[in-house]
């Protein structure tokens, strides 16, 4: 993917002096969101702008506008929080490394942790107790293990679950009720479940469906025996606090759960049914709907319960920053300001030089009927990748577009 681009516009003031503004269009990747604990009004959002470093985004008003705050020591992010007892403090990671901002994402120190992460929760009842999830070689292979911080993220010691089965962990449920009891989700079908923060473990993945790896985790505020299990073989549930599971809803696969933080009878998911979709729960995830009309979750790397509004869910994807304020139903735009996307190709109509047409790198395509002060985004049928030319039969009221990407 090339440098951030985005279309500008270019402002002649004499003969010598010019200056650039963006004009959008707003949107891009968006590899992880983080909505402030405190202040569900301020969220954060990491970019992804690859060769170039990814970049954190502060958002305010709701997502109504972003700003960039500083960049991240490399391209890319896996996860993204805001911890919930600090104010100044930002958490984030890729794969092999973990970061902290104690400026609110200006400036990133890189802090190092036993293994690869994969996933992260912030103890929501023991302040500067931080677990990440992730895999730790023993033995000469892997482990299922957390990583554990008892001082902001500063130093980390392992816990492996098991040092008898090779795997990987993956997502992690802190339990807001009880300090100490963490979920450790793995691949090959392992569960695991701790009570006195990682210095003892029990598998905990009786009704699993065998080989599937669990993604997500999330542990009920109203009652912490009811958990959620995001898996490659769909979406589990247990109301024994991990004891046994079964299979909830119609979802095939399932990526993403999060209980909402404002209202314990609600939860959100992206799940596969007949398409992947944004699956919302209104009976602590023992029945799952699709919103009508919903969102069909394209390329979606995240979703996230408002904790100050039951009702109100974030998503990231590749497109940008979406909100929904009716339990799903609804998705508006979060991401004026976030120009974080190259443009692969620009045309203008012959017939209206106003009317003006874009491609966003490998996201979508765009047009303008205004010269660009305003953008809308045309009906998604990229397959491929990225278009390399729009062709433009120009008509008097409208055009007709071709375009050609790696799929034809």
């Amino acid at each position: 993917m090339k440098k951030t681009t985005v279309f500008v516009i270019l402002l002649v003031a004499g003969a010598a002096l010019a200056e650039w503004r963006s004009i959008g269009p707003d949107g891009g990747y968006v590899q992880a969101l983080a909505v402030d604990p405190q202040d569900p009004s301020v969220a954060y959002a990491v970019s992804y702008e690859y060769p170039a470093n990814a970049r954190l985004f502060l958002g305010t008003g709701s997502g109504a506008s972003w700003e960039p705050r500083g960049r991240l020591p490399q391209p890319s992010a896996t996860f993204l929080a805001k911890d919930p007892f600090e104010d100044s403090l930002l958490y984030s990671a890729i794969r092999q490394g973990f970061y902290r901002s104690t400026d609110l994402g200006r400036t990133w120190v890189e802090v190092a942790v036993p293994g690869p992460g994969t996933d992260m929760a912030c103890d929501p009842l023991v302040p500067g107790r931080i677990f990440m999830s992730g895999y730790y070689s023993y033995g000469g292979s892997y482990r299922p293990s957390i990583y554990i911080s008892t001082d902001y993220g500063q130093t980390w010691e392992v816990s492996m679950a098991t040092t008898d089965t090779i795997g990987y962990g993956y997502g992690i449920g802190a339990d807001p009720v009880d300090t100490g009891t963490v979920y450790l989700g793995a691949s090959y079908a392992q569960l695991y479940k701790t009570t006195d923060a990682g210095a003892s473990w029990t598998r905990v993945s009786t009704g699993l469906p065998d080989g599937a790896s669990t993604q997500k985790l999330s542990v009920n505020a109203d009652d912490n025996s009811i958990v959620l299990a995001a898996t490659s073989g769909g979406m589990y549930r247990t109301t024994d606090a991990g004891q046994s599971w079964s299979a909830t809803g119609s979802m095939t696969y399932a990526s993403a759960v999060e209980f909402s933080g404002a209202d314990a009878a609600i939860a959100y998911a992206v799940g596969m049914t007949d398409s992947a979709r944004v699956m919302v729960s209104t009976d602590h995830g023992a029945t799952w709907t699709a919103p009508v009309p919903g969102y069909t979750a394209t390329k979606v790397t995240k979703i996230v319960a408002d904790p100050g509004d039951a009702n109100t869910s974030w998503m990231c994807t590749s497109y940008g920053i979406h909100r929904s304020t009716d339990l799903g139903a609804n998705w508006l735009d979060a991401h004026t300001g976030l120009n974080i996307s190259s443009v692969s190709c620009i045309s203008a109509s012959p017939q209206d030089e106003r009317r003006v047409y874009l491609e966003l790198s490998q996201v979508a395509v765009y047009s303008s009927n205004c010269g660009g002060d305003t953008w809308q985004q045309c009906g998604y049928f990229l397959s491929c990748g990225n278009v390399c030319g729009i062709g433009i039969a120009g008509g008097s009221d409208s055009d007709v577009l071709y375009a050609q990407e790696g799929s034809g």
